[in-house]
């Protein structure tokens, strides 16, 4: 087995090829130590250890300096996030209002629908179908729509050989 005495490693692989070692997804499969967090890498705590005592106590106070920094920018991020929440909780809340305030006139009109068949039957057998009968019309009509507007997007795109008296663009300048 192989040493690596540059890294402090037994095995023959670099703490480098073993940090970039993905599975599925392309997360590290073992991270090793502040190499695989993600808050290492912000704080850039993810470079070669120190060798000495005393540039460990550098580094240590250069992320304390940091430190204030990503906190306010996770913080950022966090109150947009929740911004974005409560904006969609909102609409959603107006949503249902408006949406009620649809079901509960539909419950009323049928409850009247009910009245109106108990109390005068032939007048709602003649509504229904008077309603069937406008139904048909409205999809004839439509159907009519299409079929004419079909048509003329037909016209519209077909392509027209040019006849020989027809002269094609010019080169003129």
């Amino acid at each position: 087995m192989s040493t690596n005495t540059s890294r402090g490693t037994s095995s023959g692989r670099s703490w480098r090829a073993t940090r970039n070692s993905s599975g599925p997804g392309g997360r590290a499969t073992t991270p090793r130590g502040p190499h695989g967090s993600q808050y290492a890498e912000r704080l850039g705590a993810t470079g070669y250890p120190p060798r000495e005592a005393h540039e460990l106590g550098e580094r240590l106070a250069a992320l304390r300096a940091t430190l204030p920094r990503h906190a306010q920018d996770i913080d950022g991020i966090n109150e947009r996030k929740a911004a974005g929440l409560h904006g969609a909780a909102v609409k959603a809340s107006e949503q249902a209002v408006y949406w009620s305030g649809h079901v509960q006139l539909t419950q009323a009109e049928e409850a009247q629908r009910r009245e109106i068949s108990m109390k005068f039957p032939q007048l709602h057998d003649r509504e229904i179908s008077a309603r069937a009968l406008e139904q048909q019309r409205q999809a004839a009509a439509a159907a009519e729509q299409r079929r004419q507007t079909t048509s003329t997007q037909d016209d519209q795109t077909s392509y027209t050989v040019p006849t020989p008296t027809q002269s094609g663009p010019s080169m003129r300048l």
